[in-house]
Order: C-alpha cells, then sequence, then structure tokens
C-alpha cells in the first residue's frame, strides 16, 4: 500500500511536473492536456489501493505508467529541438522508468514482491531522478536567466539604437529649427520668468532692435528707449507681465488684453520712417500649469504697410485718372489749383505761434478752406483725399485746443503737410499726362474786365462788317464768351450731379433741384466757382440736416425724394440767389441747445428774432448734429459759406415769412445769398 501510494505520488508529480518543466503546454498541447488527465487517475488508483473499490489494479497502474511513457517521448523530443534542460530529464525518466518497469512486474508476480530490489528500487529511482531533475532545473533557471540577459542586451541595444534615432531626429529637428530662426522674417524670443531673453532668438529680432546680442537682456529695457506709442499702455503692459510669469495659465487668460499688440520703434536714423511691428504672446507651461516664460513673436510691418501704401497709390492713381477723364478739364484744373493754394497756407500757418487770437483766427480760415475742399473732392469723386480730409479736420480741432503743441501734435501737423504734397503731387502729375498739350494754356483766373474790354472790341469791329460778313464771326465770338463765363443753368447741372452722388452716402433718394432764373447771370469762371463752392456747402447742409427721411417724409405725406429749389431774382439794386429745400426746417430748440458761445438762453414765453437766429447759424463750430460724420458734424460749412460769399462782396442771410420765434417753433426758411447787381464778378 504504502508503495503504490509512493508510487501514485510520483507519477502525478511527475506528469505535473513533467508539463510545466518541458514546457508542454506551449510546444505540444495534447500531451500537456493528457499529462493533466493523470492527476483524477492517480488520485482514484491511490483510493482504490486502500478501500478495493476494484481487486484488478492492472489497467489503472498501466495508465499512470503511460504517462512516464508520454513525457519521455516529449522530453526527447524537446531535447532533439535543442531544449537543454531535457537532457537531465531523460536521464531521471530512464531510472523513474527502469523503476516502474520492476513494480509492474512484481504486481503481476514476476518478481517477488518483498525483495529487496523490490521495495528500494523506486525509492532509489525516484532520489535518482529528484537528482536529475534538479540538475536540470538549476540548467534551466541558468538558461533562463541568459536568455533574459540576452533580451535585456536586445532591448537594451534597441533601446540605444532608438535613442540614438531620435538624437539624431532631435538634431535634425535642431538644425531645422536654427535655421527657421537665423532665416525666418518674425522675431522669436522666449521671455524668462525674471523678464531676460532666453540665448536662443531668431536672427530677425537683432534686425528688429537694430542690435547684435539680446540674450539675457531685461525686455523692458530693450523696448522703453526705441519704443513709440502710449506711455501708460507701455507701463500697463510690463505689469501685466509681471502679473502673468510664474503665475497659472488662467492669470495670462485674465490680462491678456493688457499686452502691448502693435506699436512703433523709433529707427536708428532720426530721418527715417518709425518701423511699425506686431506683437504674438504664448504662454509655455510647466508640468504645474504655471507660466514659466512667454514665446514673443515680433513681426515688423515695414515691408507690409509699403506694399500696401503702394497698392493703395496705385488704386488712387487708377481712380483719379478715372476721375480726371470722367470730369470737365477746366474744373479739374480749378481743383488742382485750389489744392496747391490750401498746401501753401498750410505752409505759411505757424501752429506753434504764441498769439493765440491770431492762432484761432487763421485755424478757422484754414479749417473752412479745408471743408470746402472736402465737399469738392467728394462731388469730384476723389472720396480717398475727402476721407484724408476728414481726418486733417480732427487733427485740426485738436491742435485748436492746445496753447502750446505737444510733440505728437506737431508730427501730426507735418504729416498733413506731406500728405497733402502728396496728394497735390499725384493729382498734377496725373492731370498733366492726361492733358500735356494744354498745360498752363487754361487761363483759369484770367480777369474779367480784361475779357470784357476783347469782347468790346470784337463787337465793336464786328459792328462794321456787313451783315453777311458779321455772320461768319459771330460763332467766334460766342465760343469766346462761353470760355470764360457760365451761367446758373451749369451750375444747377453740377448741382443734380453732386446730389445723386451725395444720396447713397447718406442713404436718402435723389433729390430733384429745380432752377427759377429770372436774371439771365453770366458769371465769371472764378465767381462761378466760389458760387459753385458755396452751393456744395448748402447742398450738404440741406440732404443731411433739412431733408427728412424716406420714411419721415412718408409719414408726413411728402414724396420720398426731397425738392431744392434755386431761385435767382434782381431786386433794386441786389442780385439775390435763394436756396431753398422742402425738409424738415430748422427747430429752435435745437438751435438754442447747440448753441454754445451764447448767453441766450429762452423760456417758452421768450422769442427771438430771424437775425439772431442767423447770427447763431453763421458762427464757427455751430452744428446741431450730435455726431460727426464725413458730410457734417463739425460746425465749419455754413460759417463757410458767409466767408466766401463775403470774398465775393456779398453776403449770406436766412429769409422767412415769420420773423419772430419761440423755443417750440419751427421755422421754414430760405439761405439768400446777396450781391450788388452792378459787381464786375457779373456780366
Amino acid at each position: 500500500i504504502h508503495i503504490g501510494l509512493f508510487f501514485t505520488i510520483t507519477i502525478i508529480f511527475f506528469s505535473l511536473f513533467s508539463r510545466r518543466f518541458l514546457d508542454l503546454k506551449k510546444a505540444m498541447p495534447r500531451i500537456a492536456t493528457y499529462l493533466l488527465c493523470m492527476v483524477p487517475i492517480g488520485i482514484f488508483h491511490w483510493i482504490n489501493g486502500w478501500i478495493r473499490l476494484i481487486d484488478n489494479l492492472l489497467p489503472t497502474t498501466f495508465l499512470l505508467l503511460s504517462s512516464l511513457l508520454v513525457a519521455g517521448y516529449a522530453a526527447i523530443r524537446q531535447a532533439k529541438h535543442g531544449y537543454r534542460p531535457a537532457y537531465f530529464f531523460v536521464i531521471g525518466w530512464s531510472a523513474m522508468i527502469m523503476a516502474s518497469f520492476y513494480y509492474v512486474l512484481s504486481i503481476m508476480g514476476f518478481v517477488e514482491a518483498g525483495s529487496f530490489l523490490t521495495t528500494w528500487s523506486m525509492r532509489v529511482a525516484a532520489v535518482f531522478e529528484s537528482i536529475s531533475f534538479s540538475l536540470a532545473l538549476g540548467d534551466r533557471y541558468r538558461l533562463e536567466q541568459q536568455a533574459k540577459s540576452h533580451e535585456i542586451e536586445r532591448l537594451n541595444q534597441k533601446l540605444r539604437h532608438h535613442i540614438s534615432e531620435v538624437e539624431a531626429i532631435v538634431n535634425r529637428k535642431t538644425q531645422h529649427i536654427k535655421a527657421m530662426l537665423a532665416t525666418t522674417k518674425i522675431g522669436m524670443i522666449l521671455l524668462l520668468e525674471d523678464g531676460t531673453i532666453h540665448f536662443e532668438y531668431s536672427r530677425e529680432c537683432t534686425q528688429i532692435f537694430n542690435q547684435n546680442d539680446l540674450a539675457g537682456k531685461r525686455f523692458i529695457d530693450l523696448l522703453r528707449p526705441v519704443f513709440v506709442g502710449s506711455n501708460e499702455h507701455f507701463d500697463q503692459c510690463f505689469e501685466a507681465l509681471q502679473v502673468i510669469l510664474g503665475e497659472p495659465h488662467i492669470a495670462f487668460e485674465f490680462n491678456q488684453h493688457l499686452l502691448c499688440r502693435q506699436f512703433y520703434l523709433k529707427p536708428p536714423q532720426p530721418e527715417a520712417p518709425l518701423k511699425p511691428i506686431s506683437v504674438d504672446w504664448e504662454p509655455v507651461l510647466d508640468e504645474d500649469g504655471l507660466v514659466r516664460s512667454l514665446l514673443v513673436s515680433l513681426r515688423d510691418l515695414s515691408l507690409d504697410h509699403k506694399r500696401e501704401s503702394q497698392a493703395k497709390q496705385q488704386a488712387e492713381e487708377i481712380e483719379l485718372t478715372y476721375k480726371i477723364l470722367k470730369g470737365d478739364r477746366r474744373r479739374m484744373q480749378t481743383f488742382l489749383m485750389n489744392l496747391q493754394l490750401v498746401s501753401q497756407a498750410f505752409e505759411d500757418f505757424d501752429p506753434s505761434q504764441t498769439n493765440q487770437n491770431n492762432k484761432q483766427v487763421a485755424l478757422s480760415e484754414f479749417a473752412k478752406t479745408l471743408h470746402t475742399l472736402k465737399g469738392e473732392s467728394r462731388f469730384i469723386g476723389l472720396g480717398a483725399l475727402s476721407a484724408d480730409i476728414h481726418d486733417w479736420e480732427t487733427i485740426l480741432l485738436a491742435v485748436s485746443k492746445e496753447d502750446e503743441l505737444s510733440s505728437e501734435s506737431k508730427r501730426q501737423w507735418s504729416d498733413i503737410g506731406l500728405s497733402l504734397k502728396g496728394h497735390i503731387a499725384l493729382f498734377d502729375r496725373i492731370f498733366h499726362q492726361i492733358y500735356p498739350a494744354i498745360g498752363d494754356q487754361i487761363v483759369i483766373n484770367q480777369s474779367y474786365e480784361q475779357a470784357q474790354d476783347l469782347i468790346i472790341e470784337y463787337e465793336s469791329a464786328l459792328s462794321r462788317l456787313s451783315k453777311v460778313q458779321r455772320a461768319d464771326f459771330l460763332p467766334i465770338l460766342t465760343i469766346f464768351k462761353q470760355s470764360i463765363s457760365a451761367t446758373l443753368e451749369d451750375l444747377a447741372e453740377e448741382m443734380q450731379s453732386n446730389a445723386a452722388q451725395l444720396a447713397p452716402i447718406l442713404r436718402k433718394p435723389v433729390p430733384r433741384i429745380i432752377l427759377e432764373d429770372h436774371t439771365g447771370l453770366i458769371l465769371s469762371q472764378k465767381t462761378f466757382d466760389i458760387i459753385r463752392q458755396i452751393m456744395i456747402h448748402l447742398l450738404r447742409n440741406a440732404m443731411d440736416h433739412g431733408i427728412e427721411t424716406v420714411r419721415e417724409r412718408q409719414n408726413q405725406n411728402k414724396s420720398e425724394a426731397g425738392t431744392i429749389r434755386i431761385l435767382a431774382r434782381l431786386q433794386g439794386e441786389h442780385i439775390r440767389l435763394k436756396f431753398c429745400d422742402d425738409g424738415r426746417g430748422i427747430q429752435i430748440a435745437d438751435v438754442l441747445a447747440s448753441n454754445s458761445h451764447s448767453e441766450l438762453q429762452l423760456t417758452k414765453s421768450e422769442h427771438m428774432t430771424i437775425e439772431q437766429i442767423s447770427d447763431i447759424l453763421f458762427r464757427d463750430d455751430f452744428s446741431t448734429k450730435a455726431e460727426i460724420s464725413h458730410v457734417s458734424g463739425r460746425g465749419i460749412g455754413l460759417g463757410a459759406v458767409r466767408t466766401l460769399a463775403q470774398e465775393l462782396g456779398g453776403d449770406i442771410i436766412l429769409e422767412s415769412k415769420q420773423k419772430i420765434f419761440h423755443r417750440q417753433d419751427r421755422m421754414e426758411a430760405c439761405f439768400c445769398i446777396v450781391f450788388k447787381k452792378r459787381s464786375p464778378i457779373f456780366a
């Protein structure tokens, strides 16, 4: 029984050991399963030896012994495949198989059951097998360690190869980045937590700041000497940097609006233009989410601005060429002469003079001239010049409020002069390219008296000719008269064209202009030009202030498009040009609310005369509009009208059927330009 128990346990553990030791589950899965089945058979064989469920043990014994044969077969196959531990296994297995065979012979009665060999064969075989398997285990352990060492070495070699590849990639990337930093036209610096510049930066930075070595310098110290712009904005920017660096990313999100995004740098040469710079800021975070540095990208926009300016200039040249070709030649040359006169007046004026009264008077006259020029340029179709003049008016207003000009105001004043000269040069060049043959042969401002003398002499000579001969020369006289004069019909046609250009800007229908000429006036070109300027101001005023919007006119049962009437009459010793529109009229309350110069304040029971209202309307800086636009709002237009009328020896007044007005009243009035009948400006 004890021998059977020992035999059974040996076979069970031998099967399990063989299965595991020879790695049969991977190499021979079917044999591995067979050996696993020996465990329940061995247990049954051992129990049956105790309680004798069946008398014949040979079947289970042979099944158990078959596991030895199967394991031996597997070991031999593994040994043939070069598996070193299988050699020791085969040796131990041979001893075990011999002892087991002797044991079977004793069970079958071929050998004496109680002999020495029967008793000790299994024990000796088991010891020998244990020694062999111990050696096999040691060899396997050594092989496994060796295999692990080889695997580790292989992995290390692979890792070293991978690291070398990564290093090569990093080196290539680094070289690419360095090449990019050396050739890119964007200045890139890394701003460290202490406000200094990292030693790696793009070469463009040295071009932007005109310094060779930027590493380690404080960014604020580098930028302050050459920064052009608001000092307050500059200080805010670097205060924000102190708050952002070293703090969580949310600090950047909250304060990035304070960082400078665009500014100008002083050039190394004083006469060179300022250098426009755009800036982008990108935070660099550490593993804790703190902003340890900022990647600052700086871009010199000088070339972009230059290209943009060139493109803009080309577009302006094309537009100006089209306008000059499309427009009246005489009017275009007159406009050019007006531009030149304004430029000369600008050069003669000193904005830094100390006499404030003289300064304010000169600035007021200059503002009126600019405003008139703006209206003319818009009606000619020169939108770019009109927009520039609008900006100049803003600068002029700021200059008029300063007792002593700041450096910024001086720079802006100088920019006006340069820009004005640029417009004149462009206009003059294109005009003479289009009309090279006439040049200065067109005499715009020739004396009207001299022209009249020539006409009288010509008519006197014609009177001495026969009627037939006179008929041949009369067309020449007519052409000559037309070349030095114009009529109110010409003015009305031009006003209708100007209204068509202004209407889309104001988003109103084009008003109808009706002329009633009861005078037959013939105007010299100079007179015509000045009256046209007056009418341009009045037209802009009527279309912007007087004529209502389409909805307002519909609510009042008026036609959608307004009507403007120009009436010319002889009255005694005067010629009267009356300008009327069918708009909303003049609200007295609005006039009083906008009257910042007068102490006149009316209660509901008090009244004012039309003369008092007229004095207010024609004052400088008066406007009823709350916002300034490109059309009106600066309070210059009507003041300029009075100045132009006085230049011709006349004046402008208000005419209304009603003579007394209260605060709540609405005045329906016309502007009336009055000239002396025998003025030399008329024929």
